[in-house]
């Protein structure tokens, strides 16, 4: 009974802190939603409260007056949606390679891959500008999608999937004719359908928020992705906070639709991975 007690303790010592970190996580979101919904003078009232006194939805209203936001949204739609299926495609190809493929020097190709992880992005900022320039795709869309097509967080999440994949499957196929890329085509894409769905929300919802990299080689409005078209209602001296938050509001929305859409098999496959991989 003792041993009862002491793993009952635990378990509810573990709940009690990962609910606290979800509050803590979620408190922001909901000031955000309340702030969107409160008019000018309830949203500079002190001391602060939660639920609007007199709700209105003018702050939508004035986002979608003041500046296109169906374009920035639309932008930011088809630059996530193309880097997303860029990713899938190149990272599930280069994690069937390296998990396998038996090429001569792969592992130190792979470790080099994982290198690059601990490079912080604002590292190669310079080098990479220099580049887009160099290719006359700045002040592009291209520009936002050419530099996170492939990465290496998705090159070692689907080897570590892939590697699951019995090796008698492929042998069998390689028998019967089926070339490389057949069998990535026929039989590992199949077999990895959980990990691309999470490797999607992943990089669909890293790509929505994106703001560093768009501010700097985006200087056409007609151009702008959500996050920088949100910079309209902050200036030098003053920072609207009810449209912002409004604005805020709309851009999360297709996010936490395709999270929650996915969210199961994005769980399944974690599971997976950690029991296999």
């Amino acid at each position: 009974m003792g041993r009862f007690y002491q793993n009952y303790f635990n378990l509810t010592i573990i709940y009690v802190i990962l609910t606290l970190g979800a509050i803590t996580m979620v408190f922001p979101f909901l000031w955000m939603i309340s702030t969107a919904f409160k008019p000018p003078s309830e949203v500079e009232a002190y001391p602060p409260y939660w639920i609007p006194k007199t709700p209105t939805i003018a702050n939508f209203t004035e986002v979608l007056n003041r500046a296109p936001i169906h374009i920035y949204l639309l932008n930011t739609l088809l630059v996530s949606t193309c880097v997303t299926l860029l990713v899938l495609f190149f990272c599930s190809l280069s994690g069937y390679v390296f998990a396998k493929l038996e090429l001569p020097g792969k592992n130190i190709l792979f470790l080099l891959i994982l290198g690059k992880l601990m490079v912080p992005f604002q590292v190669t900022v310079i080098p990479l500008y220099l580049l887009i320039n160099k290719l006359g795709l700045g002040d592009s869309l291209i520009a936002l999608i050419l530099p996170f097509m492939i990465g290496a967080f998705g090159i070692f999440f689907m080897r570590q999937f892939i590697i699951s994949i019995p090796d008698e499957l492929i042998d069998a196929a390689r028998i019967d004719g089926c070339g490389e890329f057949g069998i990535y085509w026929r039989i590992i894409l199949p077999s990895i359908r959980s990990a691309l769905l999470t490797l999607a929300i992943i990089t669909f919802m890293d790509s929505w928020g994106q703001y560093f990299w768009p501010l700097i080689v985006i200087r056409s409005p007609s151009k702008m992705t959500i996050e920088l078209g949100l910079a309209f209602f902050t200036n030098q001296y003053f920072t609207d906070y009810g449209p912002m938050m409004a604005g805020a509001f709309i851009s999360l929305v297709p996010v936490i639709l395709v999270f929650i859409a996915l969210q199961n098999r994005m769980i399944e496959s974690i599971t997976h991975t950690g029991l296999k991989g």
